[in-house]
């Protein structure tokens, strides 16, 4: 893997690198490591992704990374072409999303969490700029009743609310990705998310950002709410949901006993906002991050800018949200956001 830095570097972007697998050292003792964020940074419009995929020097010609449609479960490591692992890939992949996001808070820090490490785009805080990076479906909620004065509630997404007719029931989407892709209530409501960019030629489906439901800076990892009142969209979401869960517990107890042997870690990711890709590698250490069961992983599976975000999968370790794509280090590897893992 190349080790220069991304297209997507500009001194305005603040993302500095922290070297290799050492640690920062905090006031209170504690220790962390952080990467260089790997969201795609476009000072024009979408169609400046093609020049930055051309342009990369992460990873000229991008030959680590998959492309879903594509994937197939020869891809797999020989002794892990297992149908059930193939199928956890794969409806990770579908529940995968592009994220845009297009305006800075003004409340971004200036520093990653009791650090001098500079916070990615902290300069241009309260200024419109659109990043592109990854995230997950992790859950589908329908909505619907009435105000407290008796008014009935509509979908507030951006077409019914200039609708003369808009839709009494619509649905919640629960988007998990890195806190530094979406930071606060004010970039949710300026960002919107891209459901099953498969392939370039893929029906265009675009959720828009409702706000924010929590966010753990020093573990790097958002949620925040999206909208739809397509219902179709809105079951197959759901089916994939509960699907997706049902399959991470049996993977989870399938593998649990050689996590340590095989190493895997996958990503799905939408690199330089193209279509989704899968890359395949295998984690090289656990950080423990203070004295709790919360973990960071380092691993060598492939990245660009755009992965920010995407969901890393450690297979045989089970988490309380997962973890998703974080950084980029400047040895080489790759690393996390920060989780609680049960098993480890």
């Amino acid at each position: 893997m190349a080790t220069s830095p991304s297209t997507s570097d500009c001194p305005d972007q603040d993302n500095t690198i922290f070297v290799g697998l050492s640690k920062q050292t905090t006031n209170n003792g504690e220790n962390y490591i952080f990467g260089e964020s790997e969201t795609e940074l476009l000072e024009g419009e979408e169609a400046d992704c093609n020049r930055q995929l051309k342009a990369c020097r992460k990873n000229p010609g991008h030959t680590e990374f998959i492309p879903l449609n594509s994937f197939t479960i020869h891809h797999l490591p020989t002794d892990l072409q297992d149908k059930l692992l193939f199928n956890f890939i794969k409806v990770t992949a579908e529940l995968t999303v592009k994220i845009n996001s297009r305006f800075v808070s003004p409340k971004r820090p200036e520093f990653w969490y009791k650090t001098n490490i500079p916070y990615p785009f902290y300069r241009r805080r309260g200024k419109a700029l659109l990043r592109v990076g990854t995230g997950r479906v992790w859950n589908v909620r329908e909505r619907s009743g009435e105000n407290k004065d008796g008014k009935r509630k509509t979908c507030p997404c951006q077409n019914c609310q200039s609708s003369d007719t808009p839709s009494t029931v619509w649905w919640n989407l629960g988007i998990l990705t890195a806190a530094h892709v979406v930071f606060d209530d004010t970039e949710a409501k300026h960002s919107t998310c891209k459901l099953f960019y498969d392939i370039e030629s893929s029906p265009e489906v675009i959720v828009q950002g409702l706000g924010i439901f929590d966010t753990d800076v020093k573990g790097d990892i958002t949620e925040f709410v999206c909208v739809t009142c397509d219902r179709a969209v809105a079951k197959r979401l759901g089916d994939m949901v509960d699907f997706f869960e049902k399959v991470w517990d049996i993977v989870f107890e399938k593998y649990k006993s050689s996590s340590d042997v095989n190493n895997l870690t996958f990503i799905v990711s939408h690199p330089h906002g193209g279509p989704k890709q899968v890359s395949l590698g295998q984690w090289v250490e656990k950080h423990q991050e203070g004295e709790s069961q919360d973990y960071k992983f380092t691993y060598t599976t492939c990245t660009c800018p755009g992965s920010s975000g995407a969901p890393a999968v450690t297979v045989g370790f089970s988490w309380f949200t997962q973890q998703f794509h974080s950084g980029s280090l400047n040895n080489g590897f790759n690393s996390s956001t920060v989780s609680s893992v049960w098993k480890c």
